[in-house]
């Protein structure tokens, strides 16, 4: 039972249970991407030639697509 001091407690609708979702969603990639950063750093760090050689490589391809 609610007494006079206790805020009503809305139910959650379905807009509000899709917007948690994606929050959580949103929280899952961020930590994903930051753990892909960190990976491409290291390796950029340990071996900036092969990291510029794959960019030339990669750019030369997409390049190629986009013509």
């Amino acid at each position: 039972m609610q007494t006079e001091n206790e805020p009503a407690r809305k139910k959650k609708n379905g807009h509000d249970q899709a917007i948690d979702m994606l929050g959580d969603h949103v929280d899952e990639w961020r930590e994903r991407l930051s753990t892909l950063d960190t990976q491409l750093r290291t390796v950029a760090r340990e071996r900036p030639v092969a990291v510029v050689c794959g960019a030339l490589v990669l750019g030369y391809i997409i390049g190629r697509v986009v013509r």
